[in-house]
């Protein structure tokens, strides 16, 4: 599978979607990613 293709793949996965987590770039052979968090009334301190 295509690094793009899986990017989008995962950020439906429930975990980061409910979350608001959102894989923002993943390198063509999976070995670096860029992970965002959104800042929600749920996540914050």
């Amino acid at each position: 599978m295509r690094a793009p293709t899986f990017r989008r793949l995962l950020n439906l996965w429930p975990p980061f979607l409910f979350n608001s987590i959102r894989l923002q770039w993943l390198s063509g052979d999976y070995s670096e990613a860029k992970v965002g968090l959104r800042l929600r009334p749920w996540n914050r301190n």
